[in-house]
This record gives C-alpha cells, structure tokens and sequence, in this order.
C-alpha cells in the first residue's frame, strides 16, 4: 500500500490571532482544529503526517499535540522551518521576526517526502470529504498537483478583511492564482481592498495541496532569486509565497494542476471573534454525529 504523506504547515503565529493560534482550543471539548484534520487525514488513508514548525514552538506544540497521536495510525515525523536556513550568502535580517512563507515551508521539505504528497495549513478546517478527494488523487499514482478549491463567498470573515488566492480555473484546471488582500463584504457585494468587486462564486485557494516533489525542488532553488528581489526593499516582512511559486510554474509549463472541488464547508480563525462562529459550527457536528465528542 502506497504511504500517503499529509504536511501541515505550523511555523506561523498567527500576527492578526494574537498568539499560537495552531494549538489553541477551539471547542468546548478541548479539541484544536488540527485534531479535525488528523481525523479527517487517517479516516482518509493518510498514514503520515509531517508538521512544519519553528524550533521556538516546540516544547508547547510538542506538550499540546504529542499525547493526542496515540489513537492516530499515523506515522509523525517533524521539520523545522528556521529564519536561518538560507541560501549562502544571506543573512538574516536583525530584528526579523516573521517566518519566510509558505514556499519556504516547502523548501525545507527536500530530501523529506516522495514523489505526491498533501499539503494544509494548521489552524484551518477543511472537511472531511476534501480529504477523501485529496486522498484518491494521490492514490491514483499521476504526477500532477491538485488544488482543493473553496468559492470565495464560503471562506470570508466577519470581523475583517482576509487575503486570498483568487484563482483562474478552465477545465478542471488551475491557470492561475492571484492573492488579494482586504477580501471582505460589503452590503451585498464583496470586494478587495473596497474598490475590487469579486464574484462569490469564484474558486479560491486555502493551501490544501497536492504537491509533487519537484515543487520542493522548485521552491528551493527560487529561494535564492527571491531573497535577491526582496531583502533590501522589506527585509523584515517580505514572504515566499507557495502560490506565487506555483502560478509561476504553470506560465512556464513545468507543472499542472487540477482543481478538486469539495462539497465540505471551510472554517478558519483569522481573528479572535471568529472563534465563537467556528465553535458552534463545530460542536454542532459532533452534535449530529459526523465526529465523536473525542477526537483523538
């Protein structure tokens, strides 16, 4: 049987949250909302799951998720995503606090995972049939990447404006993705940064993937070219975006990728008051029986 690989992407702190929002309790039960996505995972054949962390969380990611693996039937394994691992060369910036994205994530992966593997962020909930999806498509052996799509209107906040990549999609097939900041709706319209109207309908990427391992290669080697681009203008801020990398390599032909629509509904906690939101949302399912009052 081939070993499915989930990698969750943890490094970051969660700036607009206000703390470590990848281990913070989400229900009345005391589940975080990785424990829906380990569930999720093993229910879907996943047998492997990768966190990406930086070293300073360890001990408290470590203390929060460690004793909840043991009902899991999944490999864990860990990578550490450092300010300091970069190209030589470069430095890092002093004072620079923030991690260098998710394309950097990913980067970190080389030499880690097989030919396809599943990529999520930590502190989103997918659903469990955009795991299902996710696992049949890497279960069919193509060396393709995948993308699990979400309509825009189904993933915005009501207590701020979001950042999403706003995709292009012909055929089935991802053409191109665009990220767009101050996503929010305004009376019955949604608009980016409050003069780009955008339809509700249109698919948007939450970064769950489904990568091969010439992505990471990629990733690794632009690196580089994007340090070059960048340090001197926003040395404390600029971000490696996974999506940039990916759009990028669709325009030079280097990869395709297939947009999996999920009949799941998306839940995040992009800021503190959408927690209540996600907690009913998510008490309400375990109410109707869809996961048990323990998850892991």
């Amino acid at each position: 049987m081939k070993e499915l690989t989930l990698v969750v992407m943890a490094a970051g702190m969660g700036s607009r949250f206000g703390g470590l929002k990848q281990i913070e309790p989400i229900d009345k039960f005391g589940h975080v909302l990785i424990d829906y996505s380990l569930y999720d995972a093993c229910l879907s054949g996943f047998t492997r799951v990768l966190f990406v962390i930086k070293k300073e969380i360890e001990s408290d990611f470590k203390n929060v998720l460690s004793p909840r693996f043991s009902r899991l039937n999944m490999k864990v394994d860990y990578v550490y995503q450092e300010m300091s691992t970069l190209p030589l060369g470069y430095y890092v910036p002093k004072e620079r606090k923030k991690p260098w994205g998710t394309a950097h994530a990913i980067a970190c992966l080389s030499g880690l995972v097989d030919k396809s593997f599943a990529v999520i962020n930590a502190d989103d909930f997918y659903g469990r049939d955009a795991f299902f999806k996710m696992s049949e498509f890497l279960g069919d052996g193509r060396e393709e990447c995948s993308m699990i799509g979400y309509k825009l209107e189904d993933t915005l906040s009501k207590s701020g404006g979001v950042s999403r990549g706003v995709c292009r999609v012909e055929q089935g097939t991802l053409r191109s993705i665009n990220e767009m900041g101050g996503i929010e709706r305004i009376n019955d319209a949604i608009f980016s940064n409050g003069n780009i109207k955008l339809k509700s309908d249109i698919i948007v990427s939450m970064n769950f993937w489904g990568l091969t391992s010439n992505v990471v290669d990629e990733c690794r080697l632009r690196f580089a070219d994007f340090l070059k681009a960048n340090l001197t203008s926003d040395p404390l801020k600029c971000e490696f975006y996974l999506p940039e990398v990916i759009s990028r390599l669709i325009n030079e032909g280097k990869i395709k990728v297939n947009v999996i629509n999920s009949l799941s509904k998306w839940y995040g906690v992009t800021y503190k008051k959408d927690k209540s939101e996600v907690s009913l949302a998510l008490e309400q399912m375990i109410e109707n029986g869809l996961y048990p009052a323990k998850l892991c």
